[in-house]
């Protein structure tokens, strides 16, 4: 079996006794079809009505999987971006009471602006000696 016609012939003239498919037939490309093919034409109404509904739950079952991979990710993106948002207002407000501090490190003691702007004394003392 060196060619691809020496394959398909050899297919053909066993297919109706062939049980799986030998490694030398195994390379050609669409041989996997044919040969359910062969044993689907071998196989009585009763048989080809319960193969289609395997097949047809093995479809629903791989749409099933399919939909929760696509619901999952959909859900993983908006649950991110709800804490990307969040993450980015609590950075400008920590931003902002930086700045109101800075504004305010002539006027007020530590303790009176970190009252005011929710920021920890310490902070405010580093915010100090920075400037």
């Amino acid at each position: 079996l060196a060619t691809a016609k020496d394959r398909w012939l050899y297919f053909v003239k066993n297919a109706g006794s062939l049980k799986f498919i030998p490694a030398s037939l195994a390379r050609e490309p669409y041989i996997h079809q044919a040969f359910d093919i062969a044993n689907q034409a071998g196989l009585s109404d009763e048989e080809l009505e319960a193969q289609e509904k395997r097949f047809d739950f093995i479809r629903l079952q791989r749409g099933s999987i399919a939909k929760a991979l696509h619901d999952g990710m959909a859900q993983g993106r908006e649950e991110g971006l709800e804490k990307g948002l969040e993450l980015g207002r609590e950075q400008g407000r920590r931003r902002m009471a930086l700045e109101i501090a800075a504004q305010l490190l002539d006027i007020l003691d530590d303790a009176a602006i970190a009252a005011k702007t929710g920021l920890p004394e310490t902070e405010i003392a580093d915010l100090r000696r920075s400037q």
